[in-house]
């Protein structure tokens, strides 16, 4: 083999290497953003996963920390001072690198739990929109979470309550 070809090679070893090393580094730092929110919570194995929960004031907290090399993971906090049968209000919190965290609520529809809406909030519980999404379901959204107003705005200070999530 010639000079030029183990060179090659060489660089194309490096270059995969660099790169999963790369990927590997900004896999660690998601995944360490999820240990300071963690530690309040107790470790439970549910179905073969790993998730962090705390009860407290009502509410429910839960962690589910992103699988090597997977950017997911979400936090959680389900509402339990709502008397329902299982439709309780639930806030999602998709902690993404670099601090620019998605939030979403499930709000069940007069406590019925096989009617629900999922809507993206913003920090301050205000519906956030996608460019594609219809006139129709934008005016259904504000006006859900208008009516939800006091329910989104209690599970964002539960959140803050733990958390502190800026």
């Amino acid at each position: 083999m010639n000079k030029g070809i183990k060179k090659l090679i060489i660089a194309l070893i490096a270059i995969i290497v660099l790169g999963f090393g790369a990927i590997n580094i900004l896999w660690y730092c998601h995944y360490s953003d999820y240990m300071d929110y963690r530690n309040a919570l107790s470790k439970e194995v549910v179905g073969g996963e790993t998730i962090y929960t705390l009860s407290k004031n009502g509410y429910k907290y839960s962690i589910k920390c992103p699988d090597y090399l997977d950017f997911g993971g979400n936090m959680a906090i389900v509402d339990h001072n709502v008397e329902s049968d299982g439709a309780e209000p639930v806030l999602l919190i998709w902690h993404k690198l670099f601090n620019k965290n998605k939030y979403g609520v499930i709000l069940h529809l007069n406590g019925d739990r096989n009617s629900s809406y999922q809507i993206y909030v913003d920090k301050d519980g205000n519906p956030v929109f996608e460019k594609n999404d219809s006139d129709d379901f934008r005016n259904e959204a504000e006006s859900i979470a208008q009516e939800n107003k006091e329910t989104i705005a209690g599970l964002l200070s539960a959140m803050n309550d733990v958390w502190d999530i800026e």
